[in-house]
């Protein structure tokens, strides 16, 4: 299991470009630190004091927990935090396999992209048809004049 993890710790290094056990606030760094903890959180049978102690700042299990809870603020907020998560994720297949949850989130993200593409289409099309509706009247018969707002009824009458 110890190999496991470091190969899981050296994808997170390799793949963000931070190392995990300097002791730094940096955001990339704790970004890291949350995708490390996160992972053995849940392919791991380790405790949240052991997953802490893996690292070299020697992390107690109050911090672990914070920063499991943490990952799923930056999850559904950061959409950078996302792609370097999954970009992890894919890299480590074979050491350890999605959950149900993360093959659901990652759905509900494609879902929502593609929503949102709708959307714009949507929108598309209803301007294209203001822009056509007003040019679509045409008279019923040859004597029958199509009067719009702007002119006035008034000057043919008078």
């Amino acid at each position: 299991m110890d190999t496991d993890i470091k190969r899981v710790r050296g994808i997170i290094e390799k793949i963000t470009g931070v190392n995990l056990g300097i002791k730094t606030r940096k955001r990339n760094v704790i970004h890291a630190r949350r995708m490390y903890y996160k992972i053995l959180n849940l392919h791991t049978s380790l405790s949240l004091d052991a997953i802490g102690k893996t690292l070299e700042t020697q992390q107690n299990h109050a911090t672990v927990l914070h920063q499991v809870k943490m990952f799923d603020v930056d999850y559904n907020q950061d959409m950078n935090f996302v792609k370097t998560f999954r970009d992890i994720m894919n890299t480590c297949n074979g050491i350890i396999e999605p959950t149900d949850e993360d093959k659901l989130k990652d759905r509900n993200i494609e879902l929502k992209e593609q929503i949102n593409s709708l959307k714009k289409e949507l929108e598309e099309l209803r301007k294209e048809v203001e822009y056509l509706r007003p040019k679509a009247i045409q008279p019923r018969n040859q004597q029958t004049k199509v009067y719009h707002c702007t002119e006035g009824i008034s000057n043919l009458i008078y």
